[in-house]
């Protein structure tokens, strides 16, 4: 698959050249400091991955992306995860926070290079439930019952519905124990059900009338979880 990388810092562009350099179905074709330099190469060449910063001089990632209708699938490579939400608003494929991992490199270009039918492996027949261990009893809760996970020191409250549960646990090894299709960390202190997330914007999601707080080192992990999802917009 042919590549384009468009980032005004050189050693931002030499980092995902050796990230690419490391998927044998990847090739890098060319290498551009800002969006109109390359214009009238994407407009000419066949290209399938485009890897795009969103803070560059003069026209910037997101102003690119708007000035045009690409062929390739845009990968977004920034330092800012702030502007994730605006990204995948405009159907980019993934966003990736700098510095990147070749993990999360891996899983962003696997979603362009893999049938959409295989990227997630198959979840059925596995239990929907879960026990959960509160001072006197163990109390089976089903998955959809759950609306978040809420750490207090050295213990965890599960919200469900009008009732909560507490456990002498933490928010990670609790989060460990659930299927991550279903459940996403989205700061700290909170694991959310995405099947009950109402409303998402910038800062926060929204979940029964509860505002719950996105941590900055979290926001990429939001954005992985938008990604997939169906977003209608205005025309």
């Amino acid at each position: 698959m042919n590549c384009v990388i468009i980032d005004d810092e050189p050693l931002a562009r030499k980092g995902m050249q050796l990230l690419i350099e490391q998927v044998p179905k990847l090739q890098l074709i060319a290498t551009f400091s800002n969006a109109l330099a390359a214009d009238d190469f994407l407009m000419t060449t066949a290209v399938d991955i485009l890897f795009l910063d969103i803070q560059m001089p003069g026209l910037n990632g997101m102003e690119y992306i708007k000035s045009r209708k690409h062929q390739a699938k845009i990968i977004i490579t920034s330092a800012y995860p702030q502007f994730a939400v605006e990204a995948f608003e405009v159907d980019v494929t993934d966003y990736l926070v700098k510095p990147i991992r070749f993990e999360r490199f891996y899983k962003a270009v696997s979603k362009i290079m893999m049938p959409a039918g295989n990227r997630y492996e198959n979840t059925q027949g596995e239990d929907d439930f879960v026990f959960i261990r509160t001072e006197r009893k163990y109390i089976r809760a089903h998955y959809s019952e759950i609306d978040y996970i809420e750490a207090l020191k050295d213990y965890v409250i599960v919200h469900c519905g009008n009732e909560r549960h507490t456990v002498a646990a933490n928010l990670k090894t609790i989060s460990a124990s659930l299927p991550p299709a279903l459940f996403l960390r989205i700061n700290k202190s909170f694991v959310v059900n995405v099947s009950k997330v109402k409303a998402i914007d910038n800062d926060s999601v929204l979940i029964n009338a509860k505002q719950l707080p996105i941590g900055e080192n979290f926001k990429k992990d939001v954005s992985d979880f938008l990604k997939d999802k169906k977003i209608l917009k205005r025309g």
